[in-house]
Order: C-alpha cells, then sequence, then structure tokens
C-alpha cells in the first residue's frame, strides 16, 4: 500500500530547496505527485502532495520533519479525498491596485458557496499611470445548482465599483 502526505513549507528562499526536499523524498522511495510553489517576500512557500509506501512512510516523514530545524518549515498532513463536482470557471481580475479587492471578490463568493480552487495574484507597476497594477488569475467551482450567469453577474455588479476589469471564462 502507499501513503500519500501534503507539506505545507515555509522558509527563507535560498538556491537549493527543492532540490534538497527532491532528494530526501527520492532517498525514501517517495514520489514528488503535485506541488505549487512560489518565491513571497523574500520566502520560499510551498504546497506538495508526495506518495509513499506504507513501510517507508515514518521514516520520511521523521527525516522532513527534521529539516524544520534547517530553516525549512514543514508541516505534514494526509490529504483530504473530496469528490470535486460543480462548473469550474477561470476568473481574471485586473485593475488599479488598492485595499480591499480580494476580500470583496472572495466574500462574493463565498456567500455564493463558490469554492476557490487556485488563486495566484502578484501587483506589479503601472506603465503609464505610475501607480500599481492589480493581476490575479483565479479558478473557482461553482456548485452543481447554482447558475454561472448569477455569480458572473454578481461579480460583474461589483466589478465598476472596484475599478477592475474581469474576465469570466467556462471551462470545458
Amino acid at each position: 500500500m502507499t501513503k500519500r502526505l501534503v507539506l505545507n513549507l515555509m522558509g527563507p528562499d535560498q538556491p537549493g530547496i527543492v532540490d534538497n526536499l527532491a532528494d530526501v523524498i527520492a532517498a525514501h522511495g517517495g514520489n514528488w505527485e503535485q506541488s505549487s510553489m512560489a518565491r513571497l517576500g523574500g520566502n520560499f512557500a510551498g504546497i506538495l502532495m508526495i506518495s509513499v509506501a506504507d513501510e517507508d512512510a515514518d521514516e520520511l516523514v521523521k527525516v522532513l520533519e527534521s529539516l524544520d530545524s534547517t530553516c525549512l518549515s514543514v508541516t505534514i498532513a494526509p490529504p483530504k479525498i473530496i469528490p470535486r463536482t460543480g462548473t469550474v470557471v477561470d476568473l481574471e481580475i485586473v485593475g488599479q491596485d488598492h485595499v480591499g479587492i480580494v476580500h470583496d471578490i472572495s466574500h462574493v463568493l463565498a456567500d455564493l458557496k463558490v469554492n476557490v480552487d487556485e488563486f495566484e495574484s502578484y501587483v506589479e507597476p503601472a506603465s503609464v499611470s505610475g501607480g500599481n497594477v492589480f493581476r490575479a488569475h483565479v479558478c473557482i467551482r461553482v456548485p452543481d445548482g447554482l447558475d454561472v450567469d448569477e455569480v458572473r453577474d454578481k461579480l460583474e455588479n461589483i466589478a465598476s465599483d472596484l475599478m477592475i476589469d474581469l474576465n469570466f471564462q467556462v471551462e470545458g
């Protein structure tokens, strides 16, 4: 049997973090299945799912937990397998950066019970105005029974107040 583990990783960014993780995982017969990693504010942040044979899992966990003492905080948990249903929508958000964009968008989605599967955002200098531009790519999952057009309408209703442009693309 195999065991799946989800690792949450955080520490000061430095060359070799991913290589060191990959070495430890491979040395203990682990398989790197899925990950999302980024440099945020000078820190390395990542989420990683691995699988490992049951008989190797305890030793691998012990070694991974020992990485905490090397400036990399590691939290390990079993994955939660939840069936994914609903309509997948890619949402692109672009607008002048200001406080409240993520708050207001996420509030609408939460009220509608729409799940956020992925959220990536960044701020960059505006080319003309001298201010900053907020950009986000959000993958949401609209639950069965909720009309995708209702979600689109609610988001578009707040877009002008937030001074953002939305691109709403239904997958499939």
